[in-house]
């Protein structure tokens, strides 16, 4: 069973959805900054968000399918450090704000 995850996991289309995800992202995000107005913008964000999700769900569904099942806890909670540490960064982000402006 584990040798068909791992298989399946590994395939070509997992592999191009999981690109189309980050393409789709970084496209939408560019819409996003481009609105000048609230309703393109609220479009924009729809879209970040779903290929947002998107993205991670396939790279999640990759990094397991490659993971040995004894160490899935372990993978995933340094995979999850990512959501733990955010906060840290969104100070470090907040403080370059404040020093070099919003714009």
């Amino acid at each position: 069973m584990a040798a068909a995850r791992s298989r399946n996991a590994g395939s070509s289309r997992a592999w191009t959805l999981q690109l189309l995800g980050g393409v789709a992202f970084g496209l939408a995000l560019v819409g996003f900054a481009l609105s000048r107005t609230l309703p393109p913008a609220l479009v924009s964000l729809a879209f970040v968000g779903a290929a947002s999700q998107g993205f991670f769900t396939m790279n999640n569904v990759l990094l397991m399918g490659r993971t040995d099942p004894r160490y899935y806890g372990r993978v995933m909670s340094i995979y999850l450090l990512n959501r733990g540490l955010a906060p840290a960064g969104a100070i470090v982000a907040g403080w370059l704000a404040e020093r070099l402006g919003g714009q």
